[in-house]
């Protein structure tokens, strides 16, 4: 049975990434325009189930075709040079398989696929399709020019439509004129069009010499082409079946919406989904003819129902309801049928559906959506209870499978040491908008390309260089505890914490601050911007059409809709104006800077020019600075919480520190406070119940299966190419790990230093988050200087007052109306969800 999957899961992924441009569009046509009768066929009255049961049939020829044909292209040098960078979980780059291999299975599939065609009466059609494989491949027509690989692509459409369209009628009726003169017409759409799935796969075309296109006359002329030749057929296709009003205008608006993709969204990611909406709008085309029918059909059917209606004529009346009802029922079939087929596969013949888990988890990401858009922010807790229940590793999702098993965590967060390669999934990191963003890369190798261009901005040295301004912003920090000391005023901690971070982050990337510490309310407004973006990522990567929706409508309309987006949209055009007025510069102005930004070290980097964009540098710059404020000030605001809650931990950090620096006016730094062992703990235990993110995070092995042996000896082998998750709240609260693993004990640090390994409120490996030691910089710095100036005073649990205070000290900081409630997770909202009746941390400055 092993085998069997593992012959099956191979064969899949040689035909796996063409279902949506050659089996969709073309079983779709052969079910469509069988149904539209006398105008493609010489069937004047088809049946739908009788084509409803030649469907299999017409799968199956298309899909062993695409087989041979996959399989002589992926099994050539340069094609294997190019999966290794586009498509690296293939069968030959993945090593499910040789090249030799391939081709010994070439040699057994073309008599195969001859003799299947002709039992199936369409053995023209494949031997024609085998001859335009040899001249694709083996003569390597898809790379002497992009003319003649885009003919032979046509060519084959033709073929493939054409044979499809002829096992669906069946063998009493063949394609009439009409038809022949159709699928031509789609086969010049092709041949014109094509070529958009050129410009999301430039690198690997670029390495395998091919002459593409936007690699022959460049990127522009190329968009130019394809917008224009979408634009016109969209005009001109429809005309061919007339069908009214409501079809011209969808098919302009898809055209138009297309045609503009390509012009103004210029990124890989960008330009992958204009290639998925080109392949939706192929399908719409194939399906005007049957849409022409029952367009009109419908019309006459009202038509003649109301008129039977005024006559009288009850019995012509109900028949045309039961007609216009025959059109709904078939329509509704199909998709049944769709359904069912999706079902049995996943719930089958996935390569995960061996993996334990809920089966409704394994149908749907419904069931996801259900506990993080509807609960919300649950899933986490129930993937919790998932695992007490399936063990140690679990499919949480049509496509993902989770682990819990902390010792785990460095062989799928790999570093870049081991020489694995580890992608993202695309599907989680779309959440956010920022397709071009360093957090958004998907690919390992590109990663690793863009990862290099900011190593040194946010290396341990440059952070080191940067403890003077870290020095300044703390300093303002205490400035306003002491003005609110003067003033009685009660501090919101988490917009006081967050307006620190922030006015560093943007300083050291943007070289100007918003100042958020010098306003009256701490400037809540980015922090609150932030979290409720975080909270709308459960729903955005669910449902990410709604990025394309909102950023297509104006700027004014945004604000409405949300008021977050004010000043996201506000800080877009500062750091706009800022890449811009960079960009402007002679590179020679940037030579000696003091302090050089994110977008000087980017632009001089050796990074190609498309990763320069202005719109891929501001997405860049989004990134980072919400990064780099939620995550470190929250982790703060749990240190100080429980330092303010529990005298007994900040009298034992006011006593190291009085220890090791008992002069108050010698000054902190960092390599001195790093030595600190309590501090330090405070800090570890802190990013331990901060969590980082709450969010899980997936990792895909591209090229190689991972394994994974449960306890019990049991080994799991996991495909390449699929997402596998850990999520540091788990981890971070495994008792065999962290005992009492909701209290806050840094003295685990101490004696078990052990530990940081299982500490991964950052990640860990290749992917590691990027400011790590700019936020453990910021938290010694801050925290020293803070418990260094002020001790604390509070009630206990029976109502007695407690105090830590040394000579010396300005004054006592003191919880007010907070509860250990306001610092826990209860729900992932990306980053942790707090009770919704919390009103946040507050703390009051006394004498």
């Amino acid at each position: 049975m092993e085998s069997l999957r593992t012959v099956t899961t191979t064969l899949w992924l040689f035909t796996r990434s063409d279902f949506k441009s050659m089996i969709y569009p073309n079983l779709i046509f052969a079910a469509v325009n069988t149904l539209a009768g006398s105008r493609m066929t010489t069937n004047p009255s088809p049946s739908f189930y009788q084509v409803i049961k030649t469907l299999p049939a017409v799968f199956f020829w298309l899909w062993f075709n695409l087989l041979l044909f996959n399989v002589s292209n992926q099994r050539l040098p340069a094609s294997l040079i190019e999966d290794q960078v586009n498509k690296p979980w293939r069968p030959i780059p993945s090593k499910r398989i040789t090249p030799s291999r391939a081709r010994h299975f070439l040699l057994c599939l073309v008599p195969a696929v001859l003799l299947c065609a002709y039992f199936q009466g369409v053995v023209w059609h494949s031997l024609c399709l085998i001859v335009l494989t040899w001249m694709y491949n083996d003569l390597e027509g898809a790379d002497e020019h992009f003319l003649v690989r885009n003919i032979i692509n046509a060519l084959g459409m033709s073929f493939y439509s054409s044979g499809a369209l002829t096992i669906a009628c069946g063998r009493t009726h063949t394609i009439n004129s009409t038809g022949y003169q159709w699928i031509s017409l789609i086969s010049a759409i092709v041949m014109t069009t094509l070529q958009i799935q050129d410009m999301g796969d430039q690198m690997g075309d670029r390495l395998k010499g091919r002459k593409t296109l936007p690699l022959v006359m460049g990127d522009d002329f190329a968009r130019w082409t394809i917008a224009s030749s979408v634009l016109l057929w969209s005009i001109a296709a429809p005309s061919f079946w007339h069908p009214g009003a409501f079809g011209y205008v969808l098919t302009s608006l898809t055209g138009s919406m297309l045609a503009l993709r390509v012009l103004l969204l210029k990124s890989i990611e960008a330009d992958k989904k204009s290639w998925k909406m080109w392949c939706s709008a192929l399908i719409q085309d194939i399906i005007k003819a049957t849409i022409s029918v029952f367009t009109c059909r419908g019309v006459a059917l009202l038509v003649l129902r109301n008129q039977a209606k005024r006559e009288g004529n009850r019995d012509i009346a109900n028949m045309a309801d039961l007609f216009s009802l025959s059109t709904l029922v078939w329509l509704g079939s199909l998709w049944i049928v769709y359904l069912v087929g999706l079902s049995i596969y996943r719930l089958h013949f996935s390569p995960l559906a061996r993996f334990p888990g809920p089966k409704l988890a394994a149908l749907t990401l419904w069931y996801e959506f259900y506990y993080d858009v509807i609960l919300p922010g649950q899933y986490v807790f129930h993937i919790r209870d998932l695992h007490k229940k399936y063990g140690p590793i679990i499919r949480i999702n049509p496509y993902e499978l989770h682990v819990a098993d902390p010792d785990y965590y460095e062989t799928l967060y790999a570093s870049s040491a081991s020489g694995e390669k580890r992608d993202k999934w695309g599907w989680y990191t779309k959440q956010f908008g920022t397709p071009d963003a360093m957090f958004a890369t998907t690919a390992h190798d590109r990663h690793r390309v863009r990862r290099a261009a900011l190593n040194r901005f946010f290396s341990m040295a440059s952070v080191r260089r940067l403890q003077p301004l870290l020095e300044e912003r703390v300093q303002r920090l205490v400035g306003r505890f002491r003005k609110a000391r003067a003033s009685k005023e009660i501090i919101p901690l988490e917009y006081a914490l967050a307006a620190f971070t922030n006015d560093i982050v943007i300083e050291y990337a943007y070289g100007q601050s918003e100042n958020r510490l010098e306003k009256d309310n701490w400037g809540p407004e980015y922090h609150d911007a932030v979290v409720e973006a975080g909270k709308a990522g459960n729903l955005m990567k669910q449902m990410i059409f709604i990025f394309d929706f909102m950023y297509s409508l104006p700027a004014w309309v945004q604000e409405k809709i949300s008021p977050s987006m004010e000043l996201v949209i506000r800080i877009q055009k500062i750091v706009e104006q800022i890449i811009i007025r960079i960009k402007s510069e002679p590179p020679s102005k940037h030579e000696h800077l003091e302090h050089p930004t994110l977008f000087h070290e980017l632009l001089k980097s050796n990074l190609p020019d498309s990763d320069k964009s202005v719109a891929r540098l501001k997405d860049e710059a989004l990134i980072v600075v919400a990064a780099g404020t939620l995550t470190t000030s929250w982790a703060l605001c749990v240190a100080m919480y429980h330092l303010l809650a529990k005298p007994e931990l900040l009298s034992k950090l006011k006593e190291e520190l009085r220890t090791a620096i008992p002069d108050r006016n010698t000054r902190l730094l960092l390599p001195q406070l790093e030595r600190l062992p309590y501090l330090t703990g405070i800090i570890q235990e802190a990013l331990r119940l901060s969590y980082g993110v709450a969010s899980r995070l997936q990792r895909i092995s591209p090229d190689k299966a991972l394994t994974f042996s449960e306890p019990s000896g049991k080994t799991w082998v996991i495909p390449p190419g699929t997402p596998v998750s850990m999520t540091s709240v788990l981890i971070h609260h495994d008792e065999s790990i962290f005992p009492n693993s909701h209290e806050f004990q840094p003295e685990r640090w101490i004696e078990n230093p052990r530990l940081d390994r299982y500490l991964v409120s950052f990640s860990k490996g290749s992917r590691q988050c990027l400011g790590i030691n700019l936020a453990y910089a910021e938290m010694y710095l801050c925290l020293s200087t803070i418990f260094r100036l002020f001790g604390s005073t509070g009630k206990d649990a029976l109502g007695k007052t407690y105090g830590v205070r040394d000579d010396g000290d300005e004054g006592v900081l003191e919880l007010h109306q907070t509860t250990i409630k306001d610092v826990e997770c209860v729900g992932d909202g990306f980053i942790p969800l707090r009770d919704a009746s919390s009103q946040g941390i507050h703390i009051r400055v006394r004498e």
